[in-house]
């Protein structure tokens, strides 16, 4: 059985899909198995994936859109169960180095305290502007974002080193992280499950680590905008929503005292009187609605307990 299992989601993006495994196909490490998780595609694309991949991949059909936490945990523990070592939540919108893993193994392997890599991810139509160089968490703003999202890659980002947290675009845990800390929470289904699940490795000892030597490419945002056709645009309410809700949670469930009032003020300007605020004066109302919605149920749901 291979040693290193790669989880992709799919969901109605064939064309994306299909580029994203053709990479891992050229990968010159070749222990691996490709698990493809649909989200119940409304379109034939999972049918097509079967046609074109066949047993080169192993597809798995969800019956509904389980979003990308509990999509992706129906896949890890599958490849926990056929005994993998090590297994790579990686976006379907993304195309890989074709050495790219070796650098992420050889850091994973070197320390049991480390929980997960990630590498330097950059922008798939800007292959030199960085989308991620592992996370950032500002705990007394309450924000988790990506380090030097949107910098020309000047070496600044060139060294191996831990990190606060690795987005779920692209993330190689190690068999041992995973059975001490869990799954992803899957109350959240979508957005800040990544920062989540590395803050409770964390907690429990675990490193995560950023690895420069490895390099892939990530379209970003593919599943979530409302207008497909045009990069960027329209971003659809469900995001906002998502974004409010979620961040409200790991914001009560991973700060106290000072820390949490200080994050608090910081998540009300920004959602309430920034985003909020914005989207009123432009009559965007089904955004405006999203928000409200994400920050009541934030504030008024937990989410699951910490683990």
């Amino acid at each position: 059985m291979a040693s290193v299992f790669f989880v992709l989601l799919n969901w109605n993006q064939y064309s994306l899909t299909a580029q994203c495994i053709r990479s891992l196909q050229n990968l010159q490490y070749k222990d691996y198995q490709i698990l493809v998780i649909d989200n119940a595609s409304s379109d034939n694309s999972a049918d097509l994936l079967q046609r074109d991949f066949g047993h080169q991949i192993k597809l798995i059909r969800n019956q509904e859109n389980l979003g990308f936490a509990k999509g992706n945990n129906i896949g890890i523990e599958h490849a926990l169960a056929q005994k993998a070592q090590y297994i790579m939540v990686i976006n379907n919108d993304t195309v890989v180095d074709s050495d790219f893993l070796e650098p992420l193994l050889q850091t994973i392997k070197s320390s049991s305290t480390i929980a997960v890599v990630t590498p330097k991810i950059y922008f798939m139509h800007q292959p030199r502007t960085i989308w991620a160089a592992g996370g950032e968490i500002n705990w007394h703003l309450g924000i988790a974002h990506s380090r030097g999202k949107g910098q020309k890659d000047s070496g600044q980002f060139d060294r191996q080193e831990p990190v606060d947290y690795a987005t779920g675009c692209a993330m190689l845990f190690s068999r041992a992280s995973l059975e001490k800390v869990g799954l992803f929470d899957d109350s959240y289904f979508a957005y800040f499950e990544d920062a989540d699940w590395c803050v409770r490795a964390k907690k429990q000892g675990f490193q995560i680590v950023y690895v420069p030597e490895s390099k892939i490419w990530h379209v970003a945002g593919a599943s979530t905008r409302k207008n497909k056709k045009k990069p960027g645009k329209r971003t659809s309410p469900s995001v906002y929503y998502l974004n409010a809700r979620n961040n409200l949670w790991f914001i009560k469930r991973h700060t106290t005292g000072l820390i949490r009032f200080t994050a608090l003020i910081s998540y009300v300007f920004r959602y309430l009187l920034l985003y909020m605020g914005a989207f009123l004066l432009l009559r965007r109302w089904k955004k405006a609605n999203a928000i409200w919605k994400g920050v009541q149920e934030g504030w008024t749901e937990a989410g699951n307990s910490d683990e």
